[in-house]
C-alpha cells in the first residue's frame, strides 16, 4: 500500500500535535463515547419490569422482563410473559409473546435500545378467535416504539451456548517493543513511537499471589502483568498476550489466548486484575465483551442536522486507500474527499458538502469505497459507520463496535488491527491511530476500550442533536415480574414458591422438582445478579465523580472513565448458586 501528500498548502507546520489530537481513528470512538459516555444515567424506575401500554382503543398490555433466544448481528430474538387485557371489563389473559427487533447499545448507560420491533409469534391459552385481537393488541402496543433495557437484562436470560462467535478480522503480528518506567506519570515516549508500549508502575514491579502457586500478578503497575510458577511472565497489551522468559527480555512474543496456563481463566472477578477476564476466552467476561461488540450504536437526526468543521490553515488531504480517496490532515474532524464530494463522520453520523469549508448536511447513503477498507488501513474503522435508513425528516445511522477501533481475534476482543502507520499519518497527529503506545484496555464497565488520551480536541460541533422516540411502555415494578418456562407457559415467583398460570386465567403451585424449576430458580438468580450489578455500575460511575477521574476536554467531554483500574474489581455480580440448580451467571 502506498501513501502520499495531496496538498492545498505547502506548510504543514499547523498539524494538531499528537500530544492533543486522538487519531482519526478514534475520532469514531470519540463520537461513540460522546454519544454513550456523556449521556445522563437513566433514573434506575425506567429500567424496572413490568411495563405496560394502553393502545388508542383502550387495550391494556404489560410484559414482563425479555428472555433472550438469539442475539446475533444487532438483531434479538426474544420472548416476553405478557398480560393482555382487550377491554376493562374483560378478563387478564396470561401468554407468550415472541419479538424480533434491532438492538442498538449506550455503553454509558450500559443499557441496549430495542427499535422495529416485530412479533413473529405468541401463543395464549385461549381460542382461534381472541388470538387475532391479542397478536394485535400486543403489536400496536410495541409498534414504533423503542424499548431501552440494561444490557445485564438481557445477558442474564443467556446460557453460554446462545453468545455469539464473531468473525476474526486478520490483524499484525508483529508484537510491540515493549518498556518499563518506575513511575505512573503518564508516558509521552510511547506517543510519540506507536511501536513502543510502555508497562508503568509506581517503584519498583511487585507481585502478589493471584491464585496460590500458579499465577502472580503486579500489584502496582497501571498496565496487567503476570508471573506463573515457572517463571513466565504475560502482559496484556491492547487485548493481545504477550509472554517472555524475563521482564527486560527483547523479545516478547505474542501468546495465543486459547495457549494461556489455564489459572488465568480463575483470577477473581473482585480482584484489581479482573479486567483482564475479558481477554481469557470462555469467561463470562469475555462472552459478555464478545457480545457488546456484536451490538452498533444508532443515531437518528433530523434531516437539517448540520456541523460545523474547522481548519487550521488552508485544507490539507492525504492521499490513502485509493487514488480518489483521501482524508484531511489539518481539520478538527475526520474529512475525507472522496471523487469530488467530502465527507465528515462525526458522532455515529456522516456529513457531506461540495467544498471542505462546507455548508455540512447530512448523508443519505453511506459514501462509497468504505467497504473496501481493509485491516491495514489506518481509517479501516470507517467501514463499519453507515446510513441505515432515511425519511423526510430524519437520517438513521450505525456504528458497528468496530468503528471505534475494536476487532474480535482468536476469539477475544482486542484493540486496533496493530499494522505499522507510516510516519506521514503520525506527524499528520489528528490521522493517526496507533494501536499501541496510548495503554488501551477493556473496561468491563463500559463495554469499552479506554486509555491515555483517548478524548482529543476533535471539537467539531454538531448543531442540532438527536430528535430521539418517546417510549410509550411505563414501568410498572408493582406488578410481578414473569417467567417464561422451558415449556413456553407463564410462571410466577412467590418468595420460596413458584406458580403456573392455568387457561382459566388462575395460578397453580408447582411442587414438582424437575428441570422446569431448577431452571425457573437458575432465571431467577440470573435477574437479581443483574440488577445487583446496575447498582455497582451507578455506585461506579458516581465513585469516578467523586474521585474526579471522570475528566473532560476542551469539548466538554469526559476524557478519562477510571484512570485507576482497581476500581473495576467486582465489576459483575453473580448470582448465589441455588443447591441442586444449574449455576447461573450473568454470561451463563
Amino acid at each position: 500500500m502506498s501513501w502520499s501528500f495531496q496538498q492545498t498548502n505547502s506548510s504543514v507546520a499547523n498539524y494538531f500535535p499528537r500530544s492533543h489530537v486522538i487519531a482519526a481513528i478514534l475520532a469514531i470512538a470519540i463520537s461513540n463515547s460522546a454519544l454513550n459516555a456523556a449521556a445522563p444515567l437513566l433514573d434506575e424506575t425506567r429500567l424496572a419490569w413490568p411495563r405496560t401500554g394502553v393502545t388508542a382503543t383502550g387495550e391494556r398490555v404489560t410484559f414482563s422482563q425479555p428472555q433472550v433466544d438469539e442475539w446475533s448481528g444487532g438483531i434479538i430474538n426474544a420472548k416476553f410473559a405478557t398480560q393482555v387485557q382487550l377491554t376493562q371489563a374483560s378478563p387478564v389473559v396470561q401468554g407468550t409473546v415472541n419479538v424480533r427487533a434491532r438492538t442498538s447499545i449506550n455503553r454509558g448507560n450500559r443499557t441496549v435500545t430495542l427499535r422495529s420491533i416485530t412479533v413473529p409469534a405468541l401463543r395464549f391459552p385461549t381460542d382461534e378467535n381472541q388470538i387475532k385481537a391479542l397478536r394485535d393488541a400486543v403489536t400496536t402496543a410495541l409498534q414504533n416504539t423503542p424499548i431501552t433495557v440494561g444490557f445485564d437484562d438481557l445477558a442474564a436470560s443467556m446460557p453460554a451456548p446462545s453468545f455469539p462467535t464473531p468473525t476474526s478480522t486478520t490483524i499484525s503480528d508483529t508484537p510491540p517493543r515493549i518498556g518499563f518506567r518506575e513511575s505512573l506519570v503518564t508516558d509521552a515516549i510511547a506517543e510519540l513511537d506507536p511501536s513502543i508500549e510502555i508497562i508503568q508502575s509506581d517503584g519498583a514491579l511487585k507481585f502478589a499471589p493471584i491464585i496460590a502457586d500458579h499465577l502472580d500478578g503486579a500489584t502496582n503497575s497501571s498496565s496487567l502483568l503476570f508471573r506463573d510458577h515457572d517463571g513466565t511472565y504475560y502482559a496484556l497489551i491492547s487485548g493481545r498476550w504477550l509472554t517472555a522468559d524475563a521482564l527486560d527480555s527483547s523479545s516478547w512474543t505474542f501468546l495465543a489466548p486459547s495457549h494461556l496456563p489455564t489459572a488465568f481463566a480463575s483470577i477473581p472477578e473482585s480482584s484489581q486484575w479482573a479486567e483482564a477476564l475479558a481477554s481469557v476466552p470462555n469467561t463470562p467476561a469475555s462472552r459478555l465483551s464478545l457480545l457488546a461488540a456484536t451490538i452498533p450504536t444508532q443515531r437518528i437526526l433530523p434531516r437539517s442536522a448540520q456541523i460545523a468543521v474547522e481548519w487550521r490553515g488552508d485544507p490539507n488531504f492525504l492521499v490513502t486507500d485509493a487514488p480518489d480517496l483521501s482524508c484531511a490532515t489539518n481539520a478538527n474532524a475526520l474529512v475525507l474527499h472522496i471523487g469530488g464530494a467530502y465527507y465528515c463522520c462525526l458522532d455515529a453520523a456522516w456529513f457531506t458538502a461540495s467544498t471542505p469549508q462546507g455548508p455540512w448536511s447530512l448523508c443519505t447513503k453511506t459514501p462509497p469505497h468504505l467497504a473496501t477498507l481493509s485491516p491495514e488501513s489506518p481509517i479501516f474503522p470507517l467501514r463499519f459507520v453507515e446510513v441505515l435508513e432515511t425519511s423526510p425528516t430524519k437520517v438513521t445511522s450505525l456504528a458497528a463496535f468496530e468503528s471505534s477501533g475494536g476487532v474480535t481475534h482468536d476469539g477475544v476482543e482486542v484493540y486496533g488491527t496493530g499494522f505499522a502507520i507510516p510516519q506521514a499519518l503520525i506527524r499528520a497527529g489528528s490521522l493517526s491511530a496507533p494501536t499501541y503506545g496510548f495503554g488501551m484496555w477493556w473496561n468491563p464497565w463500559t463495554l469499552s476500550w479506554t486509555g491515555n488520551n483517548v478524548a482529543g480536541k476533535n471539537c467539531a460541533g454538531m448543531l442540532i442533536d438527536a430528535n430521539s422516540t418517546p417510549e410509550s411502555l411505563t414501568p410498572n415494578p408493582a406488578e410481578e415480574n414473569h417467567f417464561v418456562g422451558l415449556d413456553g407457559r407463564v410462571y410466577a415467583n412467590r418468595g420460596d414458591s413458584w406458580f403456573r398460570s392455568t387457561p382459566s386465567g388462575t395460578w397453580t403451585e408447582l411442587t414438582e422438582k424437575r428441570s422446569t424449576l431448577r431452571v425457573l430458580r437458575s432465571d431467577l438468580a440470573a435477574r437479581q445478579a443483574a440488577i445487583a450489578t446496575r447498582h455497582k455500575f451507578f455506585e461506579w460511575i458516581a465513585k469516578q465523580a467523586d474521585l474526579k477521574l471522570k475528566s473532560t476536554d476542551g469539548c466538554d467531554r469526559i476524557s478519562s472513565m477510571d484512570s485507576v483500574r482497581p476500581s473495576t474489581a467486582g465489576y459483575r455480580c453473580a448470582p448465589e448458586t441455588d443447591t441442586g440448580a444449574p449455576t447461573a451467571n450473568t454470561a451463563r
